[in-house]
């Protein structure tokens, strides 16, 4: 007979491991737990007004699914995992198993890591008929995948400073007749997300007064650091009331009832202005008024010139018509110019687009003009427009009604 491995015991007719402990009751939770065991939850414990230890060297607590094993309290003013009196709790690692905190003021989680770089975890587990969620303070990550909150009222509040970050992914919100008035995601005290937040949350069954997170640009501390990609909500529900998606801060894509991210901007001239031509052949700055809009991660530089914001690299394409007029027969050429912000220099990112002009800047007559160019941007890069008279020194005029466009390649 094949012996027995050295992690194993007998326990009846089947096996259990070592780093197990069978639990079936509250008084099994008490106390100072085990961090190099697996507490498993065998069936429904209510655990009254017993609360969880969450150790400075850590806890997991498993089960055979959230729906046989259940961790339950009714009792108000409850919190089922607190941190040690005098000190931290340091990483929890929770996987099939279901919370339930119905009591008034009651929630799952009131735990403080300190800062200690510790993690949450928690994998295949629904949260049922919770008052809150709880809160967690200054964890270095929360990680939730494959769970549900079903007939919650409110979600996890985030306080303190977060190292890592958030990730919520292949989880849903089910209400089922609840009206879930606060935010799956809540910034608490202080919170600042030192990585990245990121989510493909289904909130569907979301409705207001609910959100699914109301962090702010100032929670998170890189560029591009609120990631959702493909997220379901309600096309009628603001789901993201802090955060807006033309943020720096933020990456919206692929997502559904909320605008997507699209950095870039557009530019229309508004109001004609004469380019001066001094000397021939010679590129100048484009003049005029233009109007600039949809303005996603760019701001405006002068009136027709535009400014890269975020820290993250991006690649884009620049393409449009203008209109021109000039003294009849000459050749004007238009090129995209770019300064580069770690070299504070200008040079152009395009070929030349020419067109013969007419109309003797009268403005009665307009060429339009195309121009393009592909580049990579950085925070402080500039893009702006040069205009030249490849055949004299007669001015050229610009007229209203012309489009340049930016946007991510």
């Amino acid at each position: 007979m094949q012996g027995l491995r050295s992690s194993q015991i007998f326990v009846g007719s089947g096996v259990r491991y070592r780093s197990e402990i069978a639990v079936t009751n509250a008084s099994e939770l008490t106390g100072v737990l085990d961090s190099t065991k697996v507490y498993l939850i065998d069936g429904e414990i209510d655990m009254g007004a017993t609360q969880i230890i969450v150790p400075e060297g850590g806890l997991t607590i498993g089960g055979f699914g959230f729906n046989i094993s259940r961790l339950i309290s009714t009792e108000d003013n409850y919190s089922l995992f607190i941190s040690p009196d005098g000190s931290y709790s340091g990483n929890l690692f929770l996987s099939n198993i279901d919370m339930s905190t119905s009591g008034t003021n009651s929630k799952v989680f009131d735990i403080d890591n300190a800062e200690n770089f510790s993690g949450i975890d928690i994998v295949s587990c629904n949260f049922t008929d919770c008052t809150s969620c709880g809160e967690v303070t200054a964890y270095r990550q929360f990680f939730i995948t494959g769970s549900a909150l079903l007939r919650c009222v409110d979600g996890i509040t985030f306080s303190g400073t977060m190292a890592g970050g958030i990730t919520v992914e292949s989880s849903i919100v089910i209400l089922a007749g609840v009206t879930f008035t606060g935010a799956i995601l809540k910034a608490g005290t202080a919170l600042l997300i030192n990585n990245s937040c990121r989510s493909n949350f289904n909130g569907l069954a979301l409705t207001a007064p609910g959100v699914f997170c109301d962090f702010a640009p100032s929670n998170i501390s890189l560029d591009a650091g609120f990631v959702m990609n493909s997220t379901r909500m309600p096309s009628n529900l603001n789901a993201f009331p802090n955060m807006p998606t033309n943020s720096v801060k933020a990456r919206f894509s692929n997502s559904q009832g909320t605008p997507n991210t699209y950095p870039g901007a557009v530019m229309t001239i508004g109001a004609s202005g004469t380019i001066v031509i001094s000397v021939v052949d010679t590129f100048y700055p484009l003049l005029g008024t233009g109007v600039l809009s949809d303005l996603t991660w760019f701001q405006a530089f002068g009136t027709t010139a535009v400014e890269y914001l975020s820290d993250q690299e991006i690649e884009i394409v620049i393409d449009g018509n203008l209109n021109f007029s000039g003294s009849t027969n000459d050749t004007m050429s238009i090129q995209v110019w770019k300064y580069t912000a770690a070299t504070t220099t200008w040079a152009a990112i395009s070929p030349s687009f020419a067109a013969t002009l007419n109309g003797g800047q009268a403005q009665d007559r307009a060429e339009s003009v195309p121009v393009g160019a592909y580049t990579s941007v950085v925070s402080g890069d500039r893009l702006e427009l040069r205009i030249a008279n490849t055949k004299g020194t007669g001015n050229i005029d610009i007229i209203t009604g012309g489009q340049l466009r930016i946007s991510e390649r």
